[in-house]
Formats: structure tokens, sequence, C-alpha cells
């Protein structure tokens, strides 16, 4: 079965962006695999390491938000045909991100990396790792980037991007 990975940063707008790849995965008939990178950002000195304990909180808070976000689009699928299995992956990805996302496009039959245009950060170390880097190549997984405004009024012309250049906007479900 093929899997839409949805690359979250728990934002309001990266939520729309997930609740739009439901309905893509409803249609296809698709798994969707949430994925949530997190950073421990510190303010003091990198000389002083993160405490376990603070790794497991920050950890496990953005788990339950992704549980949450996994729960609400179980619930928007309760009355369609198909209801798409959900995975959720949560895990501090400082400078493995483009590597793991590389890795999930190996392991799984993925048939999009869907994305709010809003997760900038997100979007740029995709972009720059993934597409840009020689140690990283080449994927031919498409991007499909979804602007949050576009979702609110349901618009069916997200911009679909291909081997790192951005396409025109085509209807990519009715």
């Amino acid at each position: 079965m093929k899997t839409i990975l949805v690359l979250t940063d728990l934002s309001k707008e990266a939520g729309y962006a997930a609740h739009y790849a439901m309905n893509i995965a409803t249609k296809v008939e698709a798994k969707l695999h949430l994925y949530h990178p997190f950073t421990l950002k510190r303010e003091k000195s990198l000389k002083y390491p993160w405490k376990l304990e603070e790794y497991l909180d920050v950890e496990k808070d953005r788990r339950s938000k992704l549980m949450a976000l996994a729960e609400q689009l179980r619930e928007h699928s309760r009355d369609t045909e198909f209801k798409p299995p959900i995975m959720v992956t949560c895990r501090e990805d400082q400078n493995d991100f483009a590597q793991n996302v590389r890795e999930l496009i190996r392991e799984e039959d993925i048939l999009m990396i869907l994305i709010s245009s809003d997760c900038e950060e997100l979007i740029h170390s995709l972009s720059f790792n993934l597409h840009g880097s020689s140690r990283m190549g080449k994927t031919s997984c498409p991007v499909l980037f979804v602007p949050p405004s576009a979702i609110r009024r349901h618009a069916s012309t997200p911009t679909l991007v291909t081997g790192g250049e951005i396409k025109r906007p085509v209807p990519l479900v009715s």
C-alpha cells in the first residue's frame, strides 16, 4: 500500500495540510505517515548538553500533540469508505532530518511527501539536504507544498515539486 508522508511542525497550518493529506489518502487508498522532527534548542552554550529528563519531557509533549493530530484525522475519516491507517514518528532530528526522510522513502512505498508551505524551517532543511546535497543524492519522490490559505478554501491545485523543480500548479484530486 502506498504511503503519504506528512511532515509537520505541529502548527495550525501544518494541521490543515495533514487534513488535506487525509483527503488524498482516502481517495487513493494510501496510508498516512505523520512525521514530526524536533530540535532541542538551548539558550545556553552547547557545551552544556541536554539532560535526559529534558529530552524525554519535550519528546513526550510533541508525541502527545502528534497523537492528538492523528486522532483528529481518524475522526475526520470516520464516514469514509476507506479509512487510511495512520503511523506517527516523532524524533529529535537536529542533524539527520533529510537523511531520515530519505530512509523512509527507501523503506516505505512513499507516494508523495506533503508539507504545509508555512513550515519554512522544515522546507529549508528538506529542500537543501534532500535535493541539493551530493552526500544525499537526489530523490524521485514528489513533494507537495500545500498553501494553508488555499486549504481553507478547499483548493484543488496545490504546487507540485518533483526533482527539486517547481512545476505549474496541477489538479491533484478533484
